[in-house]
């Protein structure tokens, strides 16, 4: 009898250790809270976007890319440390719209709210808590590699494979 009770309880922990795991989003499947940030312009006209979701996942996309790239997700508790910082920050409640040449942003959306605050303009300087957000947000999404890529549809796309190096000339082992 002992074993059984013993297996019906490990079976028990597995689903609720299992149902506890964190949803897995794409580009094309995103949930209502999301925190975008970046930067663009220049001479290049280079434009980065970052995505965070509030259970961590980060998604990047670019005009120079031809999609999205999922990167390495942090910690969902750090994910939402974020959210609520934007929150208790009271930045929902600052216009900022100054964009220069090379421009920064912070864009928060949930169903009721899509707030951004945009800046770069050499003759304005930004609140300090919105820099300081931005700084942070950005350093960490750099510091990540990429997991997955996808098309601009959605699909991820496959890894590119090296093709193998065959030699011209089989090698010797000859020692002179």
């Amino acid at each position: 009898m002992r074993p059984i009770t013993t297996l019906v309880w490990c079976f028990g922990w597995l689903l609720v250790l299992g149902g506890c795991a964190a949803a897995r989003y794409t580009p094309q499947s995103l949930p209502e809270q999301r925190l975008y940030f970046g930067d663009g312009g220049g001479f290049a006209e280079v434009h980065d976007t970052f995505l965070l979701l509030e259970n961590g996942q980060l998604f990047r996309t670019s005009n120079q890319l031809k999609g999205y790239e999922e990167l390495q997700p942090i910690e969902p508790g750090q994910a939402r440390h974020f959210f609520k910082a934007w929150s208790e920050s009271g930045l929902e409640q600052l216009s900022v719209n100054s964009p220069g040449r090379h421009y920064f942003f912070l864009r928060r959306l949930t169903p009721l709210i899509d707030h951004s605050l945009v800046w770069g303009a050499a003759d304005y300087s930004p609140p300090l808590k919105v820099v300081a957000l931005y700084k942070e947000l950005h350093r960490l999404a750099a510091s990540r590699p990429v997991l997955r890529r996808f098309d601009g549809n959605g699909r991820p796309l496959e890894k590119k494979k090296k093709p193998e190096e065959k030699p011209d000339k089989p090698k010797d082992n000859l020692a002179w």
